[in-house]
């Protein structure tokens, strides 16, 4: 059974809520309502800057609207459960896309207090993904020091705050392999490409990176 069937069969027993406007949806196909479907964009393949260390980068939606909306609440309103449907959505996207990897990661996250909630939204996103795509999630990258909450920065802000305050904590875990970063939100790429710096000096081979949404 698909990812997208076995969304459909779990809406028709279990009626759950359009995650961008709340609206009780049942089953419907893709796990959205018909207006919020309508009005949100995809974006499956932002343009990466010059210098990255990281291969393709792909998202599902562009953050904008509805879609920003989501994810803010995810992060600092506690909805935690929008973890597992855009945990789905990348899932499905990278067997759209036939982008495959032996590992998967996720961004070294701020703290407890400096993130506002009681969970690890990044590592959450990562684990759904995991699941729904079989590749197996490593816990690997560490932040080295305090840094500013990113969303407070302009791309140069982002660019220096985020520079050699990540390590890998587990070089063994991605030497030889391809690498999945999975980030809730794509922006300038910096922390991505931070992320991808590192696992470069420890050996990935190839590394690609999967975003709930990015700016185009």
């Amino acid at each position: 059974m698909s990812l997208k069937e076995q969304s459909k069969l779990l809406g028709a027993l279990f009626p759950h809520k359009c995650p961008f406007c709340g609206r009780v949806i049942g089953g419907a196909e893709d796990g959205v309502c018909p207006e919020c479907a309508a009005s949100v964009s995809r974006c499956v393949r932002p343009a990466a800057e010059k210098g990255v260390y990281y291969g393709k980068a792909y998202a599902v939606y562009e953050y904008k609207g509805r879609v920003r909306s989501a994810l803010l609440g995810y992060k600092f309103s506690g909805k935690r459960a929008l973890g597992r449907f855009f945990g789905i959505k990348i899932a499905e996207l990278l067997k759209t896309e036939g982008l495959n990897a032996d590992v998967i990661v996720c961004p070294p996250s701020l703290s407890k207090r400096e993130r506002g909630s009681d969970y690890d939204h990044a590592q959450l996103l990562a684990k759904m993904v995991s699941r729904y795509s079989g590749i197996r999630f490593k816990n690997v990258l560490k932040r080295t020091g305090k840094r500013r909450p990113m969303y407070e920065l302009s791309p140069a802000e982002r660019r220096a705050n985020i520079a050699d305050s990540v390590r890998v904590a587990d070089a063994g875990a991605v030497r030889g392999k391809t690498v999945l970063i999975v980030d809730d939100i794509l922006t300038t790429g910096a922390t991505a490409n931070e992320c991808a710096r590192m696992l470069r000096g420890c050996g990935a081979v190839k590394i690609y990176v999967a975003a709930a949404a990015a700016r185009k």
